[in-house]
């Protein structure tokens, strides 16, 4: 009966360390800001903004130029700024006779 009494009284100063440690008004620091994000103006960000190409090949071990291909990529900023947006395609230019029958195989 003692551990009973002595849980329960555990419990109840606990939940009322809790009631007494809640805010009634919300921080203000606390709070998220309503403003915008500021602007993305470092130079390497306004250095990538633009049209990219490239090119990749395959090189993995023995393997080398198993598969070729291509990309283009568009980067710029938006939302007055604020947001870097990536567009890509790629393609495959050319597979090998060799990866096409390890695939197949």
């Amino acid at each position: 009966m003692k551990r009973l009494y002595l849980i329960s009284l555990v419990l109840m100063l606990s939940m009322a360390s809790c009631v007494s440690n809640q805010k009634k008004e919300p921080d203000k620091g606390a709070m998220p800001s309503l403003e915008p994000p500021k602007v993305i103006g470092d130079d390497w960000s306004k250095w990538l903004v633009g049209n990219w190409q490239g090119t990749a090949k395959s090189d993995f071990g023995e393997h080398k130029d198993w598969v070729k291909g291509s990309c283009q990529m568009n980067i710029e900023l938006a939302l007055k700024g604020q947001f870097v947006v990536h567009k890509g395609r790629s393609q495959i230019t050319s597979l090998s006779d060799e990866y096409i029958k390890q695939v197949k195989g």
